[in-house]
């Protein structure tokens, strides 16, 4: 099968698709570190590549806009995703060069007294 064959469906399911590509913002947004991000990354490309194939017979003009408008500002946030990555990784290695905390050993206190 050719990968740029156009896929054609339904204006619902149409819509949908461009509303599951405009979830991947706030899925940016709940990305917590360089993993989560970099596997963001990879999904919100498919998710791209696959509603950019999308075509729709009776879908408007402003189904379309949506469309364009999701897949711009997905691109602006991957282009983010790797400013972010970089600082998780800066902040992992800061932490990696730290040098231990050492922690006092507990000691008991009964009525005020050391034991």
């Amino acid at each position: 099968m050719n990968t740029t064959t156009q896929k054609k469906m339904p204006v619902a399911e149409f819509r949908r698709e461009c509303d599951r590509l405009l979830r991947k913002v706030g899925d940016f947004h709940a990305c917590c570190s360089a993993d989560e991000l970099a596997h963001w990354k990879i999904m919100s490309l498919r998710v791209i590549e696959e509603v950019e194939k999308m075509t729709c017979a009776r879908a408007t003009a402003l189904d379309l806009e949506t469309r364009a408008q999701a897949i711009v500002s997905v691109r602006k946030y991957l282009d983010a995703a790797d400013q972010r990555i970089d600082e998780y990784n800066a902040r992992s290695a800061k932490k990696a060069e730290a040098p231990p905390r050492i922690r006092s050993a507990l000691r008991l206190i009964q009525g005020g007294k050391l034991h």
